[in-house]
């Protein structure tokens, strides 16, 4: 009898590397986002909730930009995927109301690169 042979399973988790650049565009980002949230009544529970995951965020992001020449990884849950991808797409409109630059375009390239990637299906992006 011969043994049963496995296998390896490799899951194919993306992964997206985060550049300085990249890093600081998602935090003008979530900048953006962070605005209405400083208005807001700070006992309900849905705006502790978000104000929380923004905290989460920007801790995540201050650390992927301290270790940046460094292999350093961060998962973002399903939350701060949402928040992170509503974010850019916040950036992106107020890119778009602006007069063009070149420094706009590569912006706005990649906001949608990265929104692609915390979007869970790939087909509708922006």
């Amino acid at each position: 009898m011969s043994r049963k042979k496995f296998k390896k399973r490799w899951s194919n988790v993306p992964i997206f590397s985060f550049t300085e650049e990249t890093v600081q565009l998602v935090q003008r980002a979530i900048a953006l986002i962070e605005q209405p949230l400083q208005m807001a009544d700070h006992t309900e529970e849905k705006v502790v909730f978000a104000e929380e995951l923004i905290q989460s965020i920007k801790h995540k992001l201050r650390m992927l930009l301290e270790h940046v020449n460094n292999k350093y990884f961060v998962g973002f849950d399903y939350n701060e995927r949402i928040v992170i991808r509503h974010s850019l797409l916040l950036y992106t409109i107020e890119l778009v109301a602006k007069p063009p630059t070149s420094q706009q375009e590569k912006e706005l390239h990649q906001c949608r690169y990265i929104a692609t990637y915390f979007t869970d299906d790939k087909k509708h992006v922006p």
